[in-house]
């Protein structure tokens, strides 16, 4: 009976240690690597993106699978916009070691 105990309890410590990193995994989907709490409101499009940093929209799409850019989608249609929070975009150029190449990217448009 105790040994029967104590196989259920470690199948459920097994069971919550795979539930935290599968809540890790999705965090770091949505917000990369960057702390969240670089946020700052400010919302940039996909092309005051590029524009800021001297790339093509579609090195910005490549970024977001390869790179972990962080991003979030507007709610609405099959392909709803992309925007992109412009502390926790700084943030990640920082640790990803990537200049700013135009800083009046917020007037881009």
């Amino acid at each position: 009976m105790i040994s029967e105990q104590a196989t259920i309890a470690e199948e459920a410590a097994a069971q919550v240690g795979k539930n935290l990193r599968k809540a890790g995994s999705l965090a770091s989907a949505f917000f990369g690597d960057t702390d969240p709490s670089n946020r700052n409101e400010v919302e940039l499009t996909t092309k005051q993106l590029a524009y800021m940093f001297g790339v093509t929209t579609m090195t910005l799409y490549s970024w977001r699978k390869k790179r972990k850019l962080p991003h979030h989608y507007l709610p609405g249609g099959s392909k709803p916009p992309v925007r992109f929070d412009e502390g926790m975009i700084l943030a990640w150029a920082s640790q990803q070691g990537i200049p700013i190449v135009n800083d009046d990217y917020k007037d881009y448009m």
